[in-house]
């Protein structure tokens, strides 16, 4: 399917039923829901990490835990302060009067409709980072295989790709670089980001960058480096595993590890990585093969015959 019509089609649809649930919703309703996400938003703010602390059962590291568990607590804060609304006010169908209901209708469709634009710009610069980083992720050359890719996530990072290509052409890219708080050093930081996580070029420059390398030599890295199930769960590229073993968790924990931890700074070492990388002359990112997980190189041109040599010159005896 074309991702134009997909994206376009997509968003045509979601701003369609914002203003028809607006519509019904009414105003009074619409307006609690604001509130709901403020109020969402000061739980995930004050009290995310504690809560995501509560799901240390699951295995995972607090690095982990806290910020999707402030993510969780603010989903379910806007989900407490919507339902208090729905039983202390009326939607736009139990109006009574015709004025009321019409009025009711109007400003909440117009709401709903302001609203799904709001998300549909924060879900287009989200979609806008992710296809960044797919974008890097990509091979660099023409003709590079990447073996091991499951086809799945090769459809995914090409498709992610070519999205966040078209969200930067005509009026809604415009549009999008009018809103966006995101520069392009931060994107070409992520983009980075991607090349790291799929390049073993990537990673290696990375590796070597001298803040990386001094973080790598400390006691406890060393150990995990050590560590069989770690190097087997990092090379087979199985990262929940690796985010669960024993270990690594008590590493992760420690308040030690923990302020060096908030110390490194990973915006800055990217965005310097993205900057080397740029000034190398390479050709542009092609999308892998979406046959068998990687960019096929197909069969060598051969190189064109050689001309016939010329005749030599008859010399007189």
């Amino acid at each position: 399917m074309d991702t134009n019509l997909l994206l376009y089609g997509a968003a045509g649809l979601f701003l369609f039923v914002k203003l028809v649930g607006g519509w019904r919703l009414g105003p009074v309703r619409q307006i609690v829901r604001l509130l709901g996400m403020g109020a969402g938003y000061v739980a995930w703010r004050f009290n995310g990490d504690a809560f995501g602390r509560l799901f240390r059962f699951t295995g995972l590291p607090d690095l982990v835990l806290e910020p999707l568990g402030g993510v969780l607590l603010g989903l379910l804060v806007y989900l407490f302060v919507d339902w208090v609304g729905a039983f202390l006010f009326s939607k736009t169908t139990q109006q009574r009067l015709g004025l009321v209901w019409l009025f009711y209708g109007i400003t909440g469709g117009v709401i709903g409709l302001a609203l799904g634009f709001v998300w549909l710009g924060l879900f287009a610069l989200g979609l806008r980072a992710v296809g960044t980083v797919a974008s890097g992720s990509l091979p660099k050359t023409p003709g590079t295989a990447r073996e091991g890719s499951p086809l799945p996530l090769t459809l995914a990072r090409n498709w992610l790709a070519t999205a966040n290509g078209e969200l930067r052409k005509g009026i809604p890219g415009v549009a999008l670089n009018l809103i966006d708080p995101v520069s392009e050093r931060t994107y070409a930081a992520l983009a980075e980001f991607g090349k790291i996580a799929y390049q073993p070029e990537a990673m290696e420059r990375f590796a070597h960058h001298p803040q990386v390398a001094r973080i790598l030599e400390r006691p406890e890295i060393q150990a995990l480096g050590r560590n069989p199930e770690i190097v087997k769960a990092v090379r087979e590229k199985r990262y929940l595993a690796l985010l669960r073993n024993p270990e690594l968790v008590a590493t992760a924990n420690r308040e030690e590890t923990r302020k060096w931890l908030r110390r490194f700074e990973l915006g800055p070492i990217l965005e310097e990585l993205a900057q080397a990388t740029a000034a190398q002359p390479v050709q542009p990112a092609q999308p892998e093969d979406e046959t068998n997980g990687g960019t096929s190189a197909g069969p060598a041109a051969s190189p064109p015959p050689a001309p016939p040599a010329a005749p030599a010159p008859a010399t007189s005896s």
